[in-house]
């Protein structure tokens, strides 16, 4: 009878490491479920390679990463993102003005080099709202399966 108090002392003692350890760990998959996931509705909103095509000469980087501190994570889009997740309103784009003026001209194909343009808008494809909502489910079943093994590492 001692020896079984005794061994069930020295397992909880040794379930106690590994719920330190399980913390940290649910962090980083939950994190990594919400990166993966937002990375798959953004290549399904049109982001090849990182970038968002129509932004600069070669494109703009866009794209997701996460920081652990401690028992938390903080998940962030990194670049202009907010270009592809929200709404933009029509705009007239102006003129370049000064030096830089004789080398930035705005050409609308199949009308010409004009002084502005009528930009109509766009609309947002929410790949971080869309992610998020499919990484839920992702993220609570793998930390359902990560305290399991947990509980079986300790209790053998």
């Amino acid at each position: 009878m001692a020896d079984s108090i005794t061994m069930f002392l020295a397992k909880t003692s040794k379930m106690e490491g590994e719920l330190r350890n399980l913390e940290r760990n649910t962090v980083k998959v939950a994190a990594l479920a919400v990166k993966t996931s937002v990375t798959a509705q953004m290549a399904a909103a049109g982001v090849k390679d990182g970038k968002l095509r129509g932004i600069g000469k070669k494109g703009a980087r866009v794209g997701v990463r996460y920081d652990i501190t401690g028992k938390t994570a903080l998940v962030r889009a990194t670049g202009p993102f907010h270009l592809i997740e929200r709404d933009t309103r029509a705009h007239r784009i102006p003129k370049q003005r000064g030096a830089r003026a004789r080398k930035r001209v705005v050409v609308i194909p199949g009308v010409g080099v004009r002084a502005y343009a009528d930009h109509p808008g766009t609309k947002g494809k929410h790949p971080w709202a869309k992610g998020v909502a499919a990484a839920i489910p992702v993220q609570e079943k793998a930390q359902g399966v990560a305290l399991g093994q947990a509980l079986a590492r300790a209790y053998r």
